[in-house]
């Protein structure tokens, strides 16, 4: 009986590991309604801090019907550090009315993509770049973005944003640059997304400087690495320029033949997924398995100890002392 408790106890905690570690839901205000602008920025910013892309929040007003005053929340990012004052992502939403109330989605960052679950996948990936390249300075933690984005994509029409770049591949210059912004965000790099008509770039901090940066206009033929576009100044830029920081010199690159060994981070992250799937379903099967085995022992007791009082009973039948006599 205690080694059917213990079992249970082990199928269990595993169970609840699982739901704690594959449930990787987004956080909301709880259902809390917000009355005012401030409080709804205050939300807002404070799932930026965390590095949220998707929110809910409750409101009693409609953002819709009202001129949403940006200054407040320009104010709380002028209130951060360098990195938040001149890298405040974007965000867009959509409203619903909720009886008297209101339900607004809030997808937030510079880097927009079709679903939660893509984002999240997307943002596993991230996470996992960011870490492999931790301990580089920050010129090499740029440069292994770019090869990674370089490497690991091919020109398409259609590769309008940073999921299609990062998880299936398919670029163009406007993916390309938010699939970068989106490592550089995630490393703490300041950098911005610019564009000049159709033509899309970034332009990265290094070393204390500003510098405009193409992973689209860097992929060569045959798995190649250009650098043409790498850390450079206005004057040495592919089209006009309208940027509003100054890009006055390019960057002395170094070890521009460096190659990096990029592990398989999509298999893995798709391996971890599906092993706690597994994991999930080997513990409800082995508590059902565990629940059966422990109702047919008690059956099991239940019915012996029936036997056992038949029995006794039958043993315990009157023997007249008369019956052995011949």
């Amino acid at each position: 009986m205690k080694q059917n408790k213990r079992l249970l106890l082990i199928l269990l905690t595993l169970l609840i590991l699982f739901l704690l570690v594959g449930c990787n839901q987004h956080k909301g205000t709880d259902g809390r309604y917000v009355d005012t602008q401030e409080e709804f920025f205050d939300i807002i910013f404070s799932e930026l801090k965390a590095g949220e892309s998707y929110t809910t929040i409750y409101t009693t007003f409609d953002p819709n019907d009202v001129k949403l005053d940006y200054t407040y929340l320009n104010t709380l990012a002028k209130q951060e550090d360098e990195y938040f004052a001149e890298n405040l992502p974007r965000f867009s939403y959509e409203t619903k009315k909720s009886g008297r109330n209101y339900k607004v989605n809030v997808m937030m960052g510079s880097v927009f993509v079709p679903s939660p679950s893509k984002t999240r996948l997307m943002q596993e990936l991230v996470r996992k770049l960011a870490k492999d390249s931790k301990g580089l300075s920050t010129y090499e933690k740029v440069k292994y973005a770019h090869d990674y984005i370089v490497l690991h994509s091919e020109h398409v029409p259609a590769g309008d944003d940073a999921y299609l770049v990062l998880c299936e591949g398919k670029a163009n210059s406007r993916g390309s640059s938010r699939a970068f912004q989106a490592i550089m965000e995630e490393m703490e790099i300041p950098c911005k997304i610019s564009n000049y008509r159709s033509t899309y770039w970034n332009i990265v901090k290094v070393d204390g400087q500003w510098y405009n940066i193409s992973c689209y206009y860097d992929d060569g033929e045959n798995q190649t690495v250009n650098y043409g576009y790498f850390l450079k100044s206005n004057n040495n830029w592919i089209v006009s320029n309208n940027n509003t920081l100054v890009c006055s010199s390019s960057y002395n690159s170094t070890d521009l033949e460096k190659r990096y060994d990029y592990p398989n981070f999509l298999f893995w992250i798709y391996f971890k997924r599906v092993f706690l799937i597994a994991l999930g379903i080997a513990s409800i099967i082995g508590l059902i398995t565990a629940f059966r085995l422990v109702g047919k022992k008690r059956f099991e007791q239940r019915f012996a100890s029936k036997k056992n009082y038949r029995d006794r009973n039958t043993s315990n039948e009157y023997v007249s002392p008369y019956d052995n006599l011949d």
